[in-house]
């Protein structure tokens, strides 16, 4: 009798390697949506800094 796999068992595998490539393409998103915030908040304290400097010039 030869081993030959059932439609159920490789069904799962295709579903379990799905999955698995589901999540590491979330993962790869989240780590790419963490990278631009960080880009963003530095950009944002580099425009807060200008701004409070340029006040400084300006106060009476």
């Amino acid at each position: 009798m030869s081993m030959i796999p059932s439609a159920f068992y490789c069904g799962n595998k295709i579903d379990k390697l799905d999955a698995v490539q589901k999540y590491e393409k979330q993962e790869k998103q989240l780590n790419d949506l963490i990278i631009k915030r960080k880009e963003i908040e530095a950009n944002l304290s580099l425009i807060k800094n200008y701004i409070e400097k340029s006040a400084k010039k300006y106060e009476v």
